[in-house]
């Protein structure tokens, strides 16, 4: 008798928790592939500064 009214009370705590918790994980999965894409772009429009392999003779020599 006594585990029939014992179950119906840890019932309805545990969905209560979780459902705040699967909220968060997805918006967080969508940041990091956008960050991927650009950083390809990013180190092809440096080399031609001198900064990153000094590719640019002129630029380079006055930073020294």
């Amino acid at each position: 008798e006594p585990q029939l009214p014992a179950e119906p009370p840890p019932v309805q705590q545990p969905p209560v928790e979780q459902p705040p918790v699967e909220q968060p994980p997805e918006p967080s999965p969508e940041p990091p592939p956008v960050e991927e894409v650009p950083a390809e772009e990013v180190p092809s429009a440096l080399p031609p500064e001198g900064n990153f392999g000094g590719s640019g003779g002129p630029v380079g020599e006055p930073q020294q």
